[in-house]
């Protein structure tokens, strides 16, 4: 088995020839959505991350349903994910591994945000989406994104914190020689775009 704290390489060139054969595709905007990190008064933090069905549904088109496996189990008082891949030459599996990070906090089920993490890291260890989770938190400041104050109940001039006005998706990616993201164009519902990084 891998090594848990085994991390993913960050110079792939893409798409990459896996060892048995399957190919490794870039990842789609469709494969992806926009977590909202942090908002305050002035700016907004954002992450971009793998569904973790996109994961899933690439690991079947790349491997087969039958060729690749997942388990998982707790250690050290984290959850940890072991993706493993069919090698047809020993008749076994290769498993990588990777516990799960503070990423996928959607909601407040804190048993699935940590699932899902686990399981799209260790997926990331072969190459799945690793272009995306290679990505650092974007910031746009309230000048380029509606920042709403949010009032209190029983008191509408005390502000108890703030919201982003817009729901935003992923529109499109640009990428450099090496099949990097370089740029990230989200959208929101009326159709604004807004580009990371900014000029």
């Amino acid at each position: 088995m891998a090594n848990a704290k085994e991390k993913s390489s960050t110079s792939a060139v893409y798409p990459l020839k896996m060892p048995t054969g399957a190919v490794l595709e870039l990842t789609t905007p469709e494969d992806t959505f926009v977590l909202v990190d942090t908002v305050a008064e002035k700016y907004v933090q954002l992450r971009v991350l793998p569904l973790p069905t996109a994961v899933e549904r690439r690991l079947n088109v790349m491997f087969g349903p039958m060729g690749w496996s997942c388990r998982r189990y707790a250690c050290g008082g984290a959850l940890y994910c072991s993706v493993g891949v069919y090698n047809p030459l020993t008749g076994d599996y290769l498993h990588k591994d990777a516990p799960a990070v503070d990423d996928y906090n959607v909601g407040k089920d804190k048993a699935k945000a940590q699932a899902a993490s686990s399981f799209v890291h260790a997926a990331a260890h072969w190459g799945v989406c690793e272009d995306v989770l290679e990505l650092p938190t974007m910031v746009f400041s309230s000048q380029q994104m509606e920042i709403h104050p949010v009032a209190a109940q029983n008191d509408p001039k005390r502000v108890v914190g703030y919201r982003l006005r817009p729901t935003l998706t992923v529109d499109k990616f640009a990428r450099g020689d090496d099949g990097a993201i370089v740029m990230v164009q989200l959208k929101d519902q009326d159709g604004k775009v807004y580009v990371w990084p900014g000029q």
